[in-house]
């Protein structure tokens, strides 16, 4: 069995407004998602407000996802829900905090076929803060939004659909151009999106502007659970400083 485990403030159930600034302390959620030997997914969700843990969602994944860490990769929060890639780039899985804790299936924007290496795509956040997908054909970053269609598109308006927002071209930097190309992830509430280079490192790529800027050294993991080509998780840290709590008397 494997899983997961997150820790968001409370108004995340919601599609609340927070700068997550001053939170802390405030009231959260605990979501823990996890895939048992059956293939099945399950999700908890605990609310310190409640006190209590809510009934287990769940779906049936099916022989197709392969090995379990396949599945977990980094997930996204965007709005009220949490997505979750599919490993082989098959689905995408929602869980909605707000809306009865529902897990349903979304189909990527791409055949299941240009999705199937491992590293090439990952989930970011659109710029409207809903859900994105990143890709990597060649040195090109792709970025496709899940957004509602037009109302004027006929009996099909509403239905959501993915739109390609962006393409970046990503051989700007010499030395990106030294080996293929991954999707590691974004920085969450910014413009910034992860991606690797064999042998060239780590590199953020700024969505507004195209720049691309090298940030480190790539790091990989090999154990007797995991392969070589397993990919360690990459996040963006951030700090924050609020001058108006300075300004407060210490005790």
């Amino acid at each position: 069995m494997l899983y997961d485990l997150l820790v968001l403030c409370a108004a995340a159930a919601t599609g609340g407004t927070c700068d997550h600034l001053d939170c802390r302390g405030g009231p959260f959620l605990v979501v823990i998602a996890g895939i048992d030997d059956k293939h099945d997914m399950f999700v908890y969700t605990y609310s310190s407000e409640a006190a209590a843990w809510s009934e287990a969602s769940s779906i049936h994944l099916g022989t197709a996802l392969g090995r379990p860490y396949d599945m977990l990769r980094p997930s996204l929060v965007a709005g009220d829900a949490i997505y979750f890639f599919h490993g082989n780039g098959h689905r995408i899985l929602k869980y909605d905090l707000g809306g009865g804790h529902a897990l349903s299936v979304i189909k990527p924007p791409l055949p299941s076929s240009s999705l199937r290496a491992r590293g090439k795509v990952a989930l970011v956040e659109a710029k409207d803060g809903g859900l994105a997908v990143a890709n990597v054909e060649g040195y090109y970053l792709h970025v496709w939004s899940w957004r509602p269609a037009a109302a004027a598109a006929g009996p099909n308006g509403g239905v959501q659909r993915w739109v390609k927002d962006q393409v970046i071209k990503l051989d700007a930097v010499e030395s990106i151009a030294t080996g293929d190309l991954e999707v590691l992830g974004f920085g969450e509430g910014t413009d910034i999106i992860i991606i690797s280079a064999a042998n060239a490192g780590i590199f953020v790529v700024w969505r507004k502007s195209g720049r691309v800027t090298r940030v480190g050294e790539k790091t990989s993991v090999v154990s007797a659970n995991f392969p070589a080509n397993y990919r360690v998780p990459t996040y963006c840290y951030q700090s924050f400083y609020t001058p108006a709590l300075e300004a407060l008397p210490k005790s």
